[in-house]
């Protein structure tokens, strides 16, 4: 299995999607979870819900049953299974925690028979690291850090040329004021470029200078 860490509005989210992107269509079967705050029968049967199977069923080793069948129906047919765990922190009771590492036990032939991804607040860890037997069935553990000053202004020049602009919009100070006011935290970066470039239009001005931005951050 894999874990994603990163603070609120880091790119967690959006890493997890890019990733699913690059799987070949028809090749995985994917259940991608978003809210996983709930008792651990529920959260298995949401995850057979998301990969077509509808049941009824509150007994949690007829759930298991019935994804492992999933699992080996999935493997025999050359397809892959792979579950997202998003917002993982928010998952309170420990009992399905470990559920989920059972799933993640499931083999046949010392093939591991789903792949699952977690991706969660830094706080998260702190849970991993008091369940050895979660932690072992990790493989990949990626943190994902605030960006840079310099790496602000890279991210910043991109989202424009993305959005087809090709000249210097913002000036060097405004980058620099928007990168100390939000931290790097790129949801925060797009928050302030929103309001800035929306500030800048009702001014009529050419480029968005430190003084713009300040009255955005207002």
């Amino acid at each position: 299995g894999s874990l994603i860490v990163g603070e609120y509005g880091c790119g967690k989210t959006l890493l997890t999607r890019a990733v699913l992107q690059e799987l070949e269509p028809g090749s995985y079967d994917l259940a991608l979870i978003v809210n996983p705050n709930m008792k651990s029968e529920e959260l298995l049967r949401l995850i057979l819900y998301e990969f077509g199977v509808e049941t009824s069923s509150s007994d949690k080793d007829e759930l298991l049953k019935k994804l492992n069948t999933l699992f080996l129906d999935n493997y025999e047919a050359e397809r892959g299974t792979v579950i997202v765990i998003d917002e993982a922190h928010l998952i309170k009771d420990e009992d399905t925690l470990e559920d989920l590492r059972m799933l993640m036990n499931f083999q046949l032939n010392d093939v591991t028979l789903v792949s699952m991804v977690f991706a969660a607040h830094p706080q998260f860890l702190r849970r991993v690291d008091r369940m050895p037997q979660l932690k072992q069935r990790l493989s990949v553990i990626y943190q994902l850090d605030p960006l840079g000053l310099e790496e602000t202004h890279d991210y910043i020049v991109h989202r424009l040329k993305v959005a087809g602009c090709s000249r210097e919009i913002f000036t060097e100070e405004a980058m620099n004021l928007i990168f100390r006011s939000t931290a790097g935290i790129p949801r925060r970066i797009n928050n302030l470029c929103d309001m800035s470039l929306l500030m800048g239009f009702i001014k009529k001005a050419e480029v968005i200078d430190e003084t713009i931005v300040e009255e955005a951050m207002i």
